[in-house]
């Protein structure tokens, strides 16, 4: 097994290149203070949701882009040696050919690029974020809001920045609702995302480099509007078991954003103003890349958390027309319960297994 290892260094290095210049983050003016907008937030998801409050207490930062990409670094770190042995060691001729001939450092270096530049892209887009430990690592649940984007979000969408922040704060406060709920989801979704990890194994040969750049560079700019939106690099990744992995656990994932979603606005009256306006100014941004943004998205994965978004949407709110939003909390109290990838287009049949 290769003893290499993440350059974490070099993927802080090559991240904050990507965050701009250090920025104090400061709470909205107008709100009574970070813990009180947390806690009217969570309330209001609690009484929506038809949850109990999380007996552990909410521990909430204001971070900036930096502080960000720093606790995600800490979490890659955490786990780097578990990614790295599948990267660059193993049993696999390819993941043995790129250990041996490119040399750990090499090896580091390139991983700790790839981090930093996922983490400098996100950096930037990222508005909040309920960190659990998934995979083992020394996490202790909190939840981060990037001051700072949503200051620039505010400013550009001209939208009013202390009802973004109470917003985005309320789609927040349901992830901690869907794993604090019933203790077992982290549980449930860390192993979804070890038997991915796990089951990782570069499989890439000449011949399917040669085709993965004929899919993305097509002559057609509009062939090359559909590779983009078709192509799904982890296939190139993995083998059939691991790719049912990867659905089940992004069928997860949408379930869990669809969810968080539908509860910003519909727990909103009274606590946020205008839900109608940011929803369609977060709408808006979230469609606004250009082709260049679409490319790395892609590449880097991103692409799936808008996806996430649309598909996970229709999902619970198709339950909630159906059933009322307590369905739902069976996901979060049994995880055995969340839906395939299957029963998130067809609710209906969600439904019949968990009735």
């Amino acid at each position: 097994m290769s003893a290499a290892t993440i350059d974490i260094g070099l993927a802080r290095r090559v991240a904050e290149s990507g965050c701009g210049a250090p920025i104090d983050p400061e709470l909205p003016g107008g709100l009574d203070g970070l813990d009180a907008v947390v806690d009217q937030a969570l309330g209001r998801a609690c009484e929506y949701c038809e949850i109990s409050r999380p007996e552990r207490e909410v521990v909430v930062r204001l971070v900036s882009r930096r502080d960000w990409v720093e606790a995600n670094l800490a979490t890659i770190e955490s786990v780097g040696g578990r990614i790295v042995s599948r990267l660059g060691g193993g049993e696999a001729p390819a993941a043995a050919a790129l250990a041996s001939g490119v040399g750990d450092r090499a090896f580091a270096s390139v991983a700790g690029a790839q981090a930093g530049i996922a983490l400098g892209f996100a950096s930037s887009r990222v508005l909040g974020q309920y960190r659990v430990a998934l995979l083992g690592e020394a996490v202790e649940p909190e939840l981060l809001l990037v001051a700072q984007n949503i200051d620039e979000v505010a400013r550009r969408l001209e939208v009013d920045r202390a009802e973004l922040f109470k917003w985005v704060t309320l789609h927040e406060t349901a992830h901690v609702l869907q794993f604090e709920a019933g203790g077992a989801l982290a549980e449930r979704i860390g192993g979804l995302a070890g038997a991915v990890l796990d089951g990782s194994q570069p499989r890439i040969s000449l011949a399917d480099l040669v085709g993965l750049t004929s899919k993305l560079v097509p002559p057609d700019p509009r062939r090359l509007a559909r590779a983009l939106r078709d192509f799904e690099p982890f296939d190139l990744l993995t083998d059939a078991e691991t790719q049912a992995s990867f659905r089940s656990l992004q069928a997860a994932m949408s379930l869990l954003e669809g969810h968080a979603e539908h509860v910003m606005d519909a727990a909103a009256e009274g606590f946020v103003e205008r839900v109608d306006l940011l929803r369609g100014a977060l709408d808006q941004r979230r469609a606004s890349r250009n082709l260049v943004e679409t490319l790395i998205a892609r590449l880097l994965g991103f692409a799936a958390k808008a996806r996430q978004y649309r598909e996970g949407r229709v999902f619970v709110e198709a339950v909630v027309e159906s059933a009322g939003i307590g369905a739902l909390n069976r996901a979060w109290l049994q995880p055995e319960m969340l839906p395939s990838g299957y029963e998130l287009a067809d609710p209906a049949a969600w439904l019949r297994r968990v009735s």
